[in-house]
């Protein structure tokens, strides 16, 4: 059986690259052991809360 795959939507004359990423976590994460790894720590407002 032969599938066929849908074509690209964008076509772009240079192929596209990463210059920067950022590596964004919780609470619980920041204050393990590899806290310092991370670029940002978001601080979660409903932690903890009855839902």
């Amino acid at each position: 059986m032969i599938r066929s795959y849908a074509r690209a939507a964008f076509a772009f004359e240079t192929p596209p690259r990463i210059v920067s990423f950022a590596a964004i976590v919780g609470q619980k994460e920041g204050d393990g052991p590899y806290g310092k790894c991370f670029d940002r720590i978001e601080r979660d407002p409903y932690f903890d809360q009855d839902t």
